[in-house]
């Protein structure tokens, strides 16, 4: 499994920083983290929900909820989630040095405001789903599964691989 959900809350400091965010996020990481962004402060978490122990970085995704329909009732039943945060080293062959992003960068994939695909958007190819079948296969889609998926459901969120050195935000 990954690392396990610190918190469950509509916040998103980078998007509505001290405000209520649009939709709910889990996140995971540093125990700094709250609805405004500072680095220093996140600097000072003591712990955090990561697997790799020294990354107190904090990442976040929209929360999943299953829509629950009966007798003219709607109620929505939060999914539990993970999250298993991984770099790729993508240096190529000339070998060059990797440096660490810098502190105060802030990053976004994917977008809110999505309802259907678009493949010349950059945003929608952000975010892709899997619906785990270990026994018949399991197909990336770009769209939320509308079936059962029997051994759960993955949620991909790919983020940029470079910054362009000049803009934090």
């Amino acid at each position: 499994m990954g690392a396990k959900v610190l918190l469950a809350a509509r916040m998103d400091p980078i998007v509505t920083p001290g405000g209520v965010s649009s939709h709910m996020h889990n996140v995971v990481g540093g125990n700094r983290f709250s609805s405004t962004y500072d680095y220093d402060d996140l600097r000072k978490s003591t712990c955090t929900s990561n697997l790799v122990s020294i990354d107190h970085s904090n990442y976040w995704a929209p929360g999943l909820h299953y829509v629950n329909k009966t007798g003219g009732t709607t109620t929505f039943s939060y999914i539990p989630s993970y999250f298993t945060v991984y770099y790729l080293d993508r240096n190529g062959s000339k070998k060059e040095k990797v440096h660490a992003w810098p502190g105060p960068l802030k990053m976004l994939a994917g977008s809110p405001n999505r309802r259907a695909y678009n493949a010349s958007n950059v945003a929608d190819k952000a975010v892709s789903f899997v619906c785990l079948d270990y026994n018949n296969g399991s197909p990336q889609t770009t769209e939320f599964p509308k079936n059962n998926c029997p051994d759960g459901l993955r949620a991909q969120i790919v983020f940029p691989s470079c910054w362009d050195g000049q803009n934090y935000d």
